[in-house]
């Protein structure tokens, strides 16, 4: 069977994008950690599949399946979800403006308009109190829920001169493995910086959901945010949330910069080499 896919990259994540028509694709783990491979492989923070919805109770013609780079499957990844519906639009799979699609987290909507992309998200619910260590310094953060989960922590130490090639201390016997961990600095009115270590990815140039929670945080505890939208700028790039009264919105630029076909046999043999 060919396997076609297309590359592409919002918010400062990179994703390969599989339309899977016919739901035929099996993505194991390690063909996913294999293909993500950006030296081996084709390189990729995630892989983003999409089949068809067969349901005709939802709003979402289509399904994502987020694999991030060690294979472990996501339940929600806004950036790949913004690409995603750009990338429906390129395939001609559905029109420009307002496509939804359903996740393991929940069906959405994206919004697409050239190469600007939005994502609504839900609201984000603040949970809990927890810390976080790097390099032994501990943070005083904010477990949130905004799809994924997060801990969010508004520090004074810059946030470009923390170490996060190593995953940060948390208390994972409470909080679980999968934590995304967030570091914040307030630069000013509505801007905000922060740094992402996420949960299968490692340190990250971007997280819409990451980036959301920040916001979201930071306007919890009262900071320079007085307006409904953030600029928040990330290693990736500068990215915008808004809030209404319900939801959150994601905004960025997307593109898409190949594509190509795998290699069947390459994928065959990592199958059999999985098997043994």
């Amino acid at each position: 069977m060919e396997i076609r896919y297309a590359k592409g990259h919002t918010g400062g994540n990179d994703f390969l994008l599989l339309l899977d028509q016919d739901a035929r694709i099996e993505l194991t783990a390690a063909a996913v950690r294999a293909i993500c491979d950006r030296f081996t492989g084709l390189g990729a923070d995630g892989i983003l599949r999409l089949v068809p919805v067969e349901s005709t109770d939802s709003a979402a013609a289509w399904f994502m399946d987020c694999r991030n780079a060690d294979g472990s499957a996501s339940p929600m990844c806004g950036t790949g979800f913004g690409l995603s519906a750009l990338y429906l639009v390129d395939q001609r799979r559905t029109e420009p403006g307002e496509v939804w699609i359903a996740t393991p987290g929940g069906t959405t909507r994206a919004f697409v308009d050239g190469d600007a992309v939005s994502v609504e998200l839900r609201s984000p619910r603040f949970l809990d109190t927890a810390k976080a260590s790097v390099d032994g310094v501990g943070y005083d953060g904010e477990i949130v829920a905004l799809g994924n989960t997060h801990l969010v922590c508004v520090i004074d130490t810059p946030v470009a001169e923390l170490d996060l090639s190593r995953r940060p201390e948390f208390d994972q016997d409470r909080f679980g493995a999968d934590l995304d961990v967030t570091f914040v600095n307030e630069i000013g009115p509505d801007r905000i910086a922060v740094r992402v270590h996420q949960a299968g990815i490692g340190a990250d140039r971007s997280c819409a959901t990451a980036v959301c929670a920040a916001a979201g945080v930071v306007r919890r505890l009262g900071g320079a945010l007085p307006a409904k939208t953030t600029q928040v700028d990330a290693v990736g790039g500068t990215v915008q949330v808004e809030f209404t009264a319900e939801r959150t919105r994601f905004s960025s630029t997307a593109a898409l910069v190949a594509q190509g076909v795998v290699n069947q046999r390459w994928l065959d043999r990592l199958a059999t080499a999985a098997a043994r």
